[in-house]
């Protein structure tokens, strides 16, 4: 669905217009915006009465939707559809928690917007609490908010989507893998499906195939497609190609966006790097002689990658990035260098760690972990979970005897805060009354 007036391309302009190099400039990611934009292609779905009168002349027995997504909910009750599968693109995080009455503990529970490890300082623990807080405040909002324009349309009757959503939710499709992030918290009710195979993969071309035979072995470099390549400064770019040139034995694959870029001379004549519009990258982390990948850390590359068995040089920008970076470098799947770090002497460093003759301790980790997961799947590959629990959704319905009582506790009761604040209160006054009796004996 395409929403009329709306500039879909808001989020990612203002990304790109970020300079993520600049350690003024902060984090790039600009929630609130993300958050307007998505109401406001609520708004046109539910004025649609084109897209609601071709939906029902349809029958349909289930949902399956993206579950930061919240206005289908009220979509998927006026076409009388009562059960619900949710997926995700990234790793479990908050609003998924939320939506089934997971606790998320913000002592060890990261938010993944933050690059935190499990492992946090009483600083980190404490912002991980407020990122928690103010995240979850602005998806009340707008749920609040999108439910507003349901019930002006339909009535003030109309349940609020998040009602709706705990009510009809079947099962959650999270498309990461359980090896690949902090361990969570989970019900029976979320699926990992991480590591679903494309059978149209598309092979390395020739020209390719070529050029990798030349090498000692290759690094694949992609910064993914949020960060246009004419955004990276001259000097960066000046600076990758410094670090690259210092190892000539291995050839620097690199997708760059070469029909928006006017000025080569940051290639101070290297003739080990190798620019590409587009890569095949499932098959370049998967050629055996793939030493590396310097990667934003969007998370299909990071499933990718250790999939291969391939480490990680991390650059992440926003987002769930710096979350991912975190999983890398805890695990020792990589390591991870700053975007607003990221020069001729740190890029050295972090490919000296990993271009070393035997293999280094994060290769040795990659494919220990591309073995676990690989050997995971067989126990029930992502296909077959998710034709599986469809199956079993459409037989037995939304399951509600299997949602957490969570969902219907309030932060006081979920923590035990109405038993331990009134006892605590309790024993102060008993210790008040005690001294009081004391002074008043002695006095």
């Amino acid at each position: 669905y395409k929403a009329n007036d709306v500039d879909y391309g808001y989020v990612l302009n203002r990304t790109i217009a970020a300079n993520v190099f600049s350690a003024k400039k902060g984090d790039p990611a600009d929630l609130k915006g993300l958050f307007m934009q998505r109401y406001l292609v609520c708004e046109s779905i539910v004025n649609d009465d084109d897209l609601l009168r071709d939906l029902k002349s349809t029958k349909f027995d289930m949902g399956i939707a993206e579950i930061v997504e919240a206005c289908q909910e009220g979509l998927f009750e006026l076409l009388g559809i009562q059960n619900v599968i949710h997926t995700s693109a990234l790793p479990i995080y908050s609003h998924v928690y939320k939506m089934y009455g997971i606790p998320q503990i913000p002592s060890f529970m990261p938010n993944i917007i933050l690059p935190f490890s499990q492992f946090m300082s009483i600083r980190e623990r404490f912002t991980n609490f407020y990122s928690l807080y103010k995240l979850n405040k602005l998806y009340d909002k707008l749920h609040d908010d999108m439910t507003e324009l349901y019930q002006k349309k339909y009535g003030a009757d109309f349940p609020h989507l998040i009602d709706l959503r705990k009510k009809k939710a079947n099962f959650v499709f999270l498309n990461t893998n359980e090896h690949l992030d902090f361990p969570n918290l989970i019900t029976t009710k979320v699926k990992y499906i991480g590591g679903l195979e494309n059978p149209n993969q598309i092979p390395i071309s020739e020209k390719l195939k070529n050029t990798i035979e030349q090498y000692k072995g290759f690094v694949v470099f992609s910064f993914g497609s949020l960060l246009k390549t004419k955004q990276i400064p001259p000097k960066v770019k000046k600076d990758i190609i410094s670090a690259f040139k210092r190892f000539p034995d291995y050839a620097f694959i690199w997708k760059f966006d070469t029909k928006d870029n006017d000025n080569w001379d940051f290639v101070d004549g290297a003739t080990n790097v190798y620019f590409e519009d587009w890569l095949p990258q499932n098959a370049l982390v998967n050629h055996p002689k793939c030493k590396a990948f310097i990667s934003h850390m969007g998370y299909n590359s990071f499933l990718e990658s250790i999939m291969a068995g391939v480490p990680i040089i991390a650059v992440p920008f926003a987002y769930d990035q710096g979350h991912n970076a975190a999983v890398v470098v805890e695990k020792k799947l990589g390591t991870r260098v700053n975007p607003v770090d990221l020069n001729d002497v740190t890029l050295t460093k972090a490919l000296e760690e990993v271009l070393t003759d035997s293999p280094s301790i994060y290769h040795i980790t990659a494919n220990k972990f591309a073995n676990r997961m690989k050997d995971s799947m067989k126990i029930m590959s992502p296909r077959d979970t998710i034709l599986n629990y469809v199956d079993y959704a459409h037989k037995h319905g939304s399951l509600p005897d299997m949602n957490l009582s969570s969902n219907n506790l309030n932060t006081f009761q979920i923590y035990l805060l109405d038993i331990f604040i009134p006892l605590g209160l309790g024993v102060i006054l008993v210790l008040v009354l005690f001294l009081y009796i004391l002074r008043a004996i002695f006095s």
